[in-house]
């Protein structure tokens, strides 16, 4: 059972901030796939990315799920071992 989830954003926004609407769905679950890409979609839908030369910010909006998907399997499987 996940418990006392943090999740930050940092260059996704003007400032470094906690996104407790992505914390709360995986706080007290298993962190089943569904948990985790809802989590991912909240982080995504908080950031604030820039479209430049490097990319849009629809580019970026997607990137930013796939690693906090990425990001959350990793810290589950280390908490279970």
């Amino acid at each position: 059972t996940l418990s006392d989830v943090r999740i930050a954003i940092t260059a996704l926004a003007p400032t470094i901030h906690r996104i407790p609407e992505a914390e709360a769905l995986l706080e007290g679950g298993e962190g089943g796939e569904a948990a985790i890409a809802a989590a991912a979609a909240a982080v995504a839908a908080a950031s604030r990315p820039i479209s430049d030369v490097r990319g849009s910010e629809d580019y970026r909006r997607h990137l930013v799920t796939v690693l906090t998907e990425r990001a959350l399997r990793a810290a589950i499987e280390q908490a279970q071992s």
